[in-house]
């Protein structure tokens, strides 16, 4: 009887120690395998940290180089246009060391007086003009006169500070017609403006007849060429005389 009972306590104990080794095993297994997924998952976790930061590190260093090179663009630029303007400043102090201070302007009283048309130019500037300047008289038969012809020109000048003076054109020397007209005048040299400036337009109807003008300067005309050539045939004519007169007299001796 005690020997059955130390068999079955011996079989119960192999067959206890036969469960209980590979449990432990198991375990060990399974905590061996937890270890390392926790050393992987911090080894990948510290490596997505030094990933994170290097494209961090590259993403600033390429914006300040983007910037670096916008702000050397920008002084390049800046430097450039110092230079321009440092040019241009250049360019106009050296004619405004020319320039005289005058500054002309037509004040608006511009009119015709048939057959005149006027206009007054003044010196509005505050210094005196130190020369005449040029001045023309524009034509259109309809629209804008400065988009036309010039039918007339002169100059205008010296002219003190506040002082003014007319421009004035009689149209029927100039064979005149009905239609639009606008004097245009220059600023002396060295003038920083735009260098040129125009009159009000002016409305013009002739109180003479044209064509008539034309036909009596076309007979004119015509009469001073036939009295140039009357007078080159008397001298011809005189010369003839003169040469019978000299046949007669060798003729007497």
């Amino acid at each position: 009887m005690k020997f059955r009972e130390k068999r079955f306590f011996i079989i119960f104990m192999a067959l206890t120690l036969a469960l209980i080794l590979p449990i432990n095993r198991i375990d060990d297994y399974s905590y061996a395998v937890s270890e390392n997924a926790s050393e992987q998952g911090k080894e990948n976790s510290q490596s997505g940290r030094e990933k994170s930061e290097k494209q961090k590190e590259k993403g600033e260093k390429d914006e300040k180089d983007e910037k670096d090179e916008k702000g050397s663009g920008n002084s390049s630029n800046a430097s450039e246009n110092e230079g321009s303007k440092s040019e241009d400043n250049m360019t106009i102090g050296d004619n405004s060391a020319s320039w005289d201070k005058s500054s002309l302007l037509f004040n608006g009283n511009s009119g015709t007086d048939c057959p005149y048309i006027y206009t007054i130019i003044e010196n509005g500037g505050s210094g005196d003009m130190t020369g005449s300047v040029v001045w023309e008289l524009y034509y259109s038969q309809s629209g804008n006169p400065k988009n036309g012809q010039v039918i007339a020109s002169g100059t205008f000048g010296p002219l003190d500070s506040g002082q003014s003076e007319e421009l004035r054109v009689d149209l029927q020397n100039h064979d005149g017609e009905a239609g639009n007209y606008m004097f245009k005048a220059y600023q002396i040299d060295g003038h920083p403006g735009t260098g040129v400036l125009w009159s009000n337009g002016i409305g013009f109807t002739p109180c003479y007849d044209v064509d008539q003008d034309n036909q009596d300067n076309q007979d004119n005309q015509d009469d001073q060429d036939d009295q140039d050539n009357g007078d080159g045939s008397d001298d011809s004519d005189d010369s003839d005389d003169s040469d019978d007169s000299d046949d007669s007299d060798d003729s007497d001796d």
